[in-house]
């Protein structure tokens, strides 16, 4: 699962392709609770192994997005997308809903 900060509009994560042979890469966020897809335009290099991918979006709090990669038909990456201004080493999910004692 990948973490992006909503406070940004700018974010980027690594990831490894599942081939490296690839051209223009289309990067596809589809939210699942409205099953809206959009489009992203983004900018990537790879390097050692691993891809950097670079992007411009808004997101909300606790947004949940399904990432899709694609260079042509084939996908490239898949794999999952949460908006959270919390430092990802001390997240909970119910942080803000329950009190814990």
């Amino acid at each position: 699962m990948k973490v992006v900060n909503p406070n940004n509009t700018s974010h980027s994560f690594l990831f490894v392709p599942r081939y490296y042979n690839f051209g223009t890469l289309e990067f596809i966020l589809t939210n699942p609770v409205t099953a809206v897809a959009t489009t992203v335009t983004n900018t990537n290099t790879t390097e050692d192994g691993f891809t950097s991918i670079s992007f411009d979006f808004t997101f909300a709090n606790n947004d949940k997005y399904e990432i899709t990669i694609k260079d042509d038909e084939e996908i490239v990456y898949r794999g999952k997308l949460i908006a959270t201004n919390q430092e990802t080493q001390s997240y909970k999910l119910t942080a803000g809903f329950y009190v814990y004692e």
